[in-house]
């Protein structure tokens, strides 16, 4: 979909923000494929209470048992040539749906578009009430000959990649990460709650506060529902560079305001600092800017000992992955004292052969801007599976009256499936319902407006999972979510 830079009057001709992008229609063509969000409510339960991001969460119950990694998807090409786009027209983009993606590229809850390239952990979003995302930049030494400016302040500089995720959801403290000693996995990233390594199948893991975790709509990675209704989707790639996994992050429908992806308030050019205060103005010169940007701005959200919700190897913290220096502002890119040799640069020729299947604008530009840095064709691959995420992902809701229906009651689950960019487009397809992993009934197809609606005919459903199946060919991705409200309709 089409992104849209933040508009406000700045001193300085040179670093005004960019105008808003007409919308264009394409027809484009491939199957997309992928998941969607199922969350089931119930109108009278009330909303949980979230325990304070800067202390530690607490253990509660984990609907899931201990096991292993996450695995990466084997299925993925290492470059994107030749692949097609999502097929859907491209339209607006909303607002409270901020994104980061590749070196990192960053586009804030109120669609201010800018790079950040500091290297160790961050706050990315932090709500009011409770929610809260942190992510790893790992620098890349690289060996290119020329830095790029970026457009919007004009600062240029070595670059990052996001490595490893962590967030509070409710009362638990989800973290997707490498191994806690922060050496690469060859099978995938690790998935752990308060702490604890879980496996993570097609059911998902729900969690006692209300959040739930989900594989990611399309291709490797996570998806995370918040229990206030914001959903945080995870991508993932292999890099040949140091082996390191690396990723995008979406995050929809969200309410945060605050973080390296919160709001630019009027009369400065940054999200404002953890205090509410803010960096003022937009500086007249690049050093100036450089010094805001990732000495006073970027410092002010770096994750705190007290603060970090990732999961460390004993002897390590937050300060073994944070490099106060980065991103160097000249050439060489390297790290003192490190034995990994430089990302091989790339080329804008390649790079725009690699991102022709990126055909949002802004996500373009970035990503010749990474692979014109670092010839990495996987951030390609990112670029194209979050433009298939933002054009197809889908959230549905389930709800009921409430009250505990008799046993042999039937009971009448409600169900209405919409985009999670809430772009007006409806949803096709059909809803399958499966109990202890069994299909229960043939699939139930979606009417003019999304809905559907399920009957069990005796009572209440434990172990209840809905799936929703698009229609083949749509551009909709497919997902599966359980029923926590345990409760239907008695009809």
């Amino acid at each position: 979909m089409l992104r849209f830079h933040r508009l406000a009057e700045k001193s300085h001709a040179v670093t005004r923000r960019l105008p808003l992008r007409a919308v264009r229609k394409r027809s484009l063509s491939i199957l997309v494929v992928g998941f969607a969000a199922i969350v089931l409510i119930r109108a009278d339960i009330a909303p949980p209470v979230f325990a304070s991001p800067q202390g530690s969460p607490s253990a509660g119950p984990v609907v899931a048992k201990p096991a292993t990694r996450l695995a990466g998807d084997p299925s993925l090409s290492s470059g994107v040539a030749g692949r097609e786009a999502a097929s859907s027209p491209l339209r607006p983009r909303n607002p409270l749906h901020p994104t980061k993606n590749g070196d990192p590229h960053l586009i804030t809850v109120d669609l201010t578009h800018y790079n950040f390239q500091g290297g160790g952990e961050y706050v990315d979003l932090l709500g009011s009430d409770g929610l809260q995302i942190q992510t790893r930049q790992t620098p890349v030494q690289t060996s290119t000959v020329r830095l790029i400016n970026d457009p919007y302040d004009g600062v240029a500089s070595c670059v990052s990649l996001d490595t490893a995720f962590a967030a509070q959801v409710g009362t638990h403290r989800v973290t997707f990460e490498p191994s806690i000693d922060g050496n690469p996995i060859a099978s995938g990233m690790e998935l752990r709650v308060d702490g604890v390594l879980q496996t993570l199948t097609s059911s998902g893991l729900s969690l006692s506060s209300g959040g739930r975790i989900v594989p990611s709509p399309v291709g490797s990675g996570i998806e995370v529902d918040f229990p206030d209704g914001a959903v945080a989707i995870v991508t993932m790639r292999l890099s040949v560079y140091g082996n390191l996994w690396v990723m995008d992050l979406s995050v929809f429908h969200t309410t945060a305001v605050a973080g390296l992806l919160g709001a630019v308030p009027a009369g400065t050019w940054l999200p404002s600092l953890p205090d509410g205060s803010t960096v003022g103005p937009m500086p007249s010169t690049i050093p100036q800017r450089y010094m805001e940007l990732y000495q006073q701005f970027g410092d002010a959200w770096r994750v705190t000992n007290a603060s970090s919700l990732f999961d460390y190897a004993p002897g390590t913290s937050t300060q073994t992955f944070t490099f106060p220096s980065w991103p160097l502002q000249s050439l060489p890119c390297r790290l003192p004292h490190s034995s990994e040799g430089p990302a091989k640069s790339g080329s804008k020729k390649i790079a725009n052969k690699f991102c022709a299947v990126v055909s949002d604008k802004t996500d373009h530009g970035d990503c010749v801007f990474d692979l014109t840095m670092i010839d990495l064709p996987e951030l390609g691959d990112l670029y194209a599976i979050s433009g298939q995420i933002e054009a197809g992902a889908t959230q549905t809701l389930v709800r009921d009256k409430g009250g505990q229906p008799e046993n042999g009651a039937k009971v009448v689950y409600k169900v209405s499936v919409s985009t999670l960019s809430d772009d007006g487009n409806i949803p096709t397809g059909t809803i399958q319902i499966t109990v202890d992993g069994v299909n229960v009934g043939v699939p139930v197809p979606l009417d003019a407006n999304g809905h559907a609606k399920w009957v069990s005919k005796n009572g209440v459903v434990d172990n209840l999972v809905a799936n929703y199946l698009p229609t083949p060919g749509s551009m909709f991705l497919p997902s599966s979510g359980v029923d926590v409200t345990q409760t239907g309709t008695t009809q």
